[in-house]
């Protein structure tokens, strides 16, 4: 009993780590302010890749969080900012988006809900971005396993992250972004094991 306890604590202490991690690279301001906190936990999370593809990805972030931090920024603003520049697909991080097909929908409205039954809010002076906000819901996800509240946030990844991570995927997958493929590449076999616990 005592050491299913202590490998149930080890799986939510690893998740907070990943949702940390995912936070930083998925809000802009985070992005802007936590890159030495980035380096540290691609240090720690490569040392545990769940695969091979992983393993390789987390070297290549490595290298442009080292080389190129200025490139990850620019990548970021073209890919998921509104660019005029018709060589990019704008990838909305939003779960709107993806299940009602505009901003502020009713996904909106159902994150909002589930933000008032818990003690998390989103810092109006940090970010103006929406609750359902990818980074947003990586926060969230952050506070809920750091709270002890593993059913609610387990239905906040199955109802919210999940439908954004399938939209998401399918868009990426057809781009050119380096550092950001690489990225998702790492969040879709961690979402791959946050599939196995949630079921």
């Amino acid at each position: 009993m005592i050491e299913q306890k202590s490998l149930d604590i080890q799986i939510t202490n690893a998740r907070v780590l990943y949702y940390d991690f995912f936070a930083n690279l998925f809000l802009y301001e985070l992005l802007e302010k936590n890159q030495e906190i980035l380096k540290q936990q691609v240090q720690i999370l490569e040392q545990y890749p769940l695969s091979e593809k992983s393993q390789e990805y987390f070297k290549v972030l490595q290298q442009y969080l080292e080389e190129k931090p200025q490139e990850i920024i620019q990548e970021y603003t073209q890919t998921f900012i509104l660019s005029f520049d018709k060589k990019y697909q704008n990838i909305p991080l939003y779960l709107s988006h993806y299940q009602n097909g505009c901003m502020g929908g009713e996904s909106l409205v159902y994150v909002r809900e589930l933000l008032k039954e818990s003690s998390f809010y989103v810092n109006r002076e940090f970010t103006k971005e929406n609750e359902d906000h990818l980074g947003i819901l990586c926060l969230f996800m952050k506070h809920l396993l750091q709270s002890g509240d593993i059913k609610k946030a387990n239905t906040l990844y199955k109802d919210c992250i999940m439908p954004i991570r399938e939209g998401i995927f399918k868009i990426l997958k057809q781009e050119n972004a380096g550092f950001y493929t690489r990225v998702f590449g790492i969040f879709d076999d961690f979402c791959v094991l946050e599939d196995s616990l949630v079921a």
